[in-house]
């Protein structure tokens, strides 16, 4: 999805997670079980609040994570009448 909806981003593991910058702001995506990134596993409010805080446009997040779209429905515009 990163590399769809964020051109440009980097991604850098620190000691204990995985740190994502785009768009002149960062997100901390945590580690997993006992500090091994390797078997992180992030969830949908993760996902949600780094769309959120790195403002990665919302359209382009919920047609590449099709089962999360109804999560990003904060972030997209209001439609119009």
């Amino acid at each position: 999805m990163l590399e769809e909806c964020a051109p440009g981003h980097e991604v850098r593991r620190a000691k204990d997670a995985l740190m994502v910058w785009w768009n002149g702001k960062t997100y901390r995506l945590p580690s997993g079980r006992h500090g091994r990134i390797e078997t992180a596993d992030i969830g949908t409010s993760q996902v949600r609040t780094m769309v959120g805080i790195l403002e990665i446009p919302a359209k382009c997040a919920a047609r590449m994570l099709p089962k999360l779209a109804r999560s990003f429905k904060r972030f997209l515009p209001p439609k119009s009448p």
